[in-house]
């Protein structure tokens, strides 16, 4: 805890005021909007399933406009909104009406100090078919 003492009541307003401007302008929640916004690379592991089903390790990137990621996993697309503290989760549902032609893809991840980590998930009616992690570093 800290304490700042004026001698003049004329300052102790204005100098208050710049205090709690400074301390909520680093707050998550007064972010700029787009403040997340750029391009991230990095890997791509998965966690989850067998290679021919969900490929292999590899190279990613995914670029954040508007504080929205767009990216596509395999033939499904996927859009998250990053919220103002840095957290994303989404859910995609492709395919048919019959169960057998369903697939659910989630998407759950947090940006923060340049670094965005996320969990994407697949299923259809059988369970899950494959997981992957993201470590991504903004470029």
């Amino acid at each position: 805890m800290f304490e700042i003492r004026l001698s003049k009541p004329s300052l102790r307003f204005p100098a208050l005021g710049m205090i709690l401007i400074g301390a909520l302008s680093g707050s998550p929640a007064f972010a700029d909007a787009g403040s997340y916004d750029g391009l991230y690379g990095g890997t791509q592991a998965v966690t989850f399933g067998s290679k021919p089903v969900c490929g292999s390790d590899g190279d990613v990137s995914v670029t954040v406009k508007g504080n929205a990621i767009e990216y596509r996993l395999g033939d499904f697309p996927l859009k998250s909104v990053v919220s103002d503290d840095g957290q994303f989760r989404s859910v995609v549902h492709v395919g048919g009406k019959r169960s057998g032609d369903r697939r659910t893809i989630r998407a759950k991840g947090t940006i923060s100090n340049a670094t965005l980590e996320a969990d994407l998930n697949t299923r259809d009616f059988t369970g899950p078919l494959c997981s992957y992690h993201w470590s991504l570093r903004k470029q």
